[in-house]
């Protein structure tokens, strides 16, 4: 970010929730300009068929986020809540099922509308397997 406001780089490439503080003072000062990287998924995740796998998708920025970001497709990663194996079934869909009803919750004001714990992104754990704990709290809550 410094590099950027100081005009020793020309871009930056960021992993992060939406919005991040340090690109609304970016957004602010110099300003900034999104720029669609959708396109590129296929080949980021070897092909369409390899996307679900990979734990990417296309996302929109929303218009709350930044000034110029409104409707700009870019890439989204997952980030998954991980257990080992074992952890004990009941616990597993305990720990879900809050997750899915008290997920709002868990967003900062600031991000509600551009962070997502909604049922289609809960379970979108690219290659990873579902908890057969959690699979039984998503089935018993939305079939």
């Amino acid at each position: 970010a410094a590099a950027l406001r100081a005009g020793s780089v020309v871009g930056l490439l960021v992993a992060g929730g939406v919005p991040l503080p340090t690109l609304s003072d970016l957004d602010r000062d110099p300003g900034l300009r999104f720029l669609p990287l959708a396109g590129l998924l296929p080949g980021l995740a070897g092909g369409r068929d390899g996307m679900a796998a990979s734990g990417l998708e296309e996302v929109s920025l929303p218009q709350s986020a930044y000034r110029a970001s409104a409707g700009v497709a870019t890439v989204g990663v997952s980030n998954l809540l991980v257990c080992r194996p074992d952890l004990d079934p009941a616990l597993a869909g305990t720990l879900t099922r809050l997750l899915v009803r008290r997920a709002p919750e868990f967003v900062p004001d600031h991000a509600v509308g551009a962070q997502f714990l909604d049922v289609r992104s809960l379970i979108g754990t690219g290659g990873v397997p579902l908890h057969p704990g959690a699979a039984a709290a998503y089935r018993s809550l939305h079939g």
